[in-house]
């Protein structure tokens, strides 16, 4: 199931803010709240996620001589999956399932996801990601999967918000950074995504990772047309009627940018 998990992930999230703007000059290429995806483990017979999304939109003024500050938010979210065999990219019911008493909604592929409502406000929106280190998983099972319940522990992966310009100049090398070095975390994975390719890189814990200028040079061009990413994630494995699953804590750090 490798490289699985969070294209889920992305089924899951793509859904919930997606940045449509009337602007022609402004089409962002991709949800903002859409993070990487993470290898899965190709033993697992499926996983568990809590994602935390700390996103900066900068919106180009509209009134000459305004600036429009940048605008961050946090969101929690979650996603899942079962099968019936490692390996398979085929998903199986498993009944109703929560995290923290959040119902996550079934697809019709048998893929699972919590996505919150509301408008973000600036704190955390969703399932909480600060300060908690538990997180109580329900699983009420099906013909497929047994039920269960599982307390999953371990800290979120801290990353900070993206430091790197907001605007790219797409003939040049590009550096995406953050401004402390990541922690409670095995990987980082660095995105940069446009109109025409997305393209991903991933390392140990570091603070920045640069980008060629051609790789950047293939993005495509629009104002607020690219998004650059920082995604910190944690992988650790559990068992359930003797199957192993997995555990997936990521903060994706995720920032809109202007491609020239």
């Amino acid at each position: 199931m490798k490289k699985l998990f969070f294209s889920l992930l992305a089924f899951g999230l793509f859904a919930v803010t997606s940045c449509n703007k009337t602007n022609n000059n402004t089409t962002p290429s991709s949800s903002l709240n859409t993070p990487p995806q993470v290898n899965t483990p190709s033993d697992a017979y499926g996983a568990l996620g809590v994602i935390r999304v700390q996103t900066t939109f900068s919106t180009p003024a509209t009134v000459p001589g305004i600036t429009i500050p940048p605008i961050d938010f946090d969101m929690g979210t979650a996603v899942a999956f079962f099968s019936n065999s490692t390996g398979s990219s085929t998903f199986v019911d498993a009944g109703n399932i929560s995290v923290q008493d959040s119902a996550l909604t079934k697809a019709s592929n048998n893929a699972y996801a919590f996505t919150p409502k509301g408008v973000p406000d600036g704190s955390d929106m969703g399932i909480a990601t600060s300060g908690v280190s538990t997180y109580n998983w329900k699983v009420s099972g099906s013909s497929d999967v047994p039920a269960f319940n599982q307390s999953l522990s371990g800290t979120m992966p801290v990353i900070g918000r993206i430091s790197s310009s907001d605007n790219v100049t797409t003939s040049n090398s590009y550096t995406v950074s953050v401004p402390s070095l990541p922690t409670n975390c095995d990987s980082v994975i660095w995105v940069m995504h446009g109109p025409s390719k997305s393209i991903t890189h991933i390392t140990a814990p570091q603070l920045s990772y640069t980008f060629t200028a051609a790789e950047v040079g293939s993005l495509g061009k629009g104002d607020n047309a690219g998004i650059v990413q920082a995604a910190a994630y944690r992988v650790t494995s559990f068992t359930q009627n003797a199957k192993k699953y997995y555990y997936i804590r990521e903060t994706c750090s995720t920032k809109s940018v202007s491609l020239k």
